[in-house]
């Protein structure tokens, strides 16, 4: 598809109301496809307890990853007393060292934000470039912490996003095997030795892909409306939830043995899937034709038909981006791409990137609409 960076990435616009289904048209998507390399998620439990806690013998997650993966991680204080949060690589390694690099956004750091508690300043470092760079080396049998939050008070969120590439020297493309470790904790970090109990349908595993294609194509055929592509969130009850038929959802497998009542969303082959799509990057490329009858001018939106939404794009080719910096309504959608205008009977390609921050829900959706 044509570079998007002609078009022009808004910031902070006033969210407009999407209300019921008569405002909206669903289109539906015409390819969807998992790519990139693997991902980690560490959503679940979503809340820390002490059953969570290293000091008593837990630890969020624990993942053997090899070369190059993305890692996500969000939860928040369910406990009435500050607690602290390490992320760790282990070289499980006898002789040799191995080579961590990378980099990433804490989210924590953005405590009292306007988006205080969503990850959503995280994901717009990692987008501009801003996420902290790191590299180090773990000698054999060694641990490295990657960062260590301390004074997570109650009720407050805490994670990452890191991007990490673990190989046997500076040349990353020599892949090596590490271990990491995500923990909370009081006052020892290095006492967890199981999974705390998965709680809810948040996801935590390994997944095979950190990127997802969603390609469209869109006729504008009403001015009046806002036609959406939808995703995050399977379909459910003859409902359409969802516009590329749940091919989006991302299956994940857990370290960790099942739960006896594991809750976690499952798809329609069983297996467990990330709802919400959090962690991963939606490559969004719609090709756009105006059946309007005649010239006008068209912009992307982005909103939450289910909740929350923190509404944030990029670019496809550089670090260009669109948001609104606040809380967004269930049913509101902010423009955050201006296309311009588009003559009758033609078509326009855009793509872009965008995310679902924590405490956004899914049903996502991705607005086009004609405004003048």
């Amino acid at each position: 598809m044509a570079s998007f960076d002609k078009h022009t990435y808004l910031k902070n616009q006033p969210p407009f109301q999407v209300n019921g289904y008569g405002s909206f048209i669903t289109c539906m998507g015409s390819e969807v496809s998992q790519e990139g390399y693997p991902m980690i998620i560490s959503n679940n439990p979503e809340v820390v307890t002490t059953d969570s806690l290293a000091d008593n013998g837990f630890f969020l997650n624990r993942n053997t990853i090899k070369g190059r993966i993305r890692y996500y991680s969000w939860h928040s204080n369910g406990l009435h007393e500050a607690i602290n949060h390490t992320i760790t690589v282990h070289n499980p390694h006898a002789y040799k060292s191995i080579c961590v690099s990378g980099c990433l956004s804490i989210s924590h750091q953005y405590d009292g934000g306007i988006c205080n508690g969503s990850d959503f300043y995280a994901w717009r470092d990692y987008f501009t470039g801003m996420a902290t760079p790191f590299q180090f080396i773990v000698p054999a049998g060694g641990y490295q912490p990657l960062f260590n939050t301390e004074g997570i008070n109650y009720s407050k969120a805490f994670g990452a996003i890191i991007e990490i590439t673990i190989s046997y020297s500076s040349n990353i493309l020599d892949e090596a095997v590490g271990i990491i470790w995500d923990v909370a904790y009081q006052n020892h970090s290095d006492q967890g030795v199981t999974f705390a109990t998965p709680v809810g349908n948040m996801a935590r595993g390994k997944c095979d892909s950190c990127i997802i294609d969603m390609r469209a194509k869109i006729d504008v055929v009403d001015s009046t409306k806002v036609h959406c592509l939808l995703f995050g969130a399977p379909n459910d009850l003859g409902q359409i939830y969802n516009s590329f038929n749940d091919g989006d959802l991302i299956t994940f497998i857990d370290e960790a043995p099942s739960s006896p009542v594991d809750l976690r969303a499952k798809g329609k082959d069983g297996k467990c899937k990330n709802a919400g799509n959090f962690g991963a990057l939606m490559l969004v490329g719609i090709a756009l034709t105006n059946r309007t009858g005649t010239e006008g001018s068209f912009r992307i939106s982005l909103g939450s038909h289910a909740g929350w939404s923190f509404p944030l794009v990029k670019s496809s080719s550089g670090s260009i981006v669109g948001y609104n910096e606040s809380w967004i309504d269930s049913f509101h959608h902010v423009d955050v791409i201006d296309i311009g205008k588009i003559a009758n009977d033609k078509t326009e390609f855009i793509d872009f990137f965008t995310v679902v921050p924590a405490m956004a829900s899914a049903v996502y959706a991705v607005g086009i609409r004609r405004v003048e």
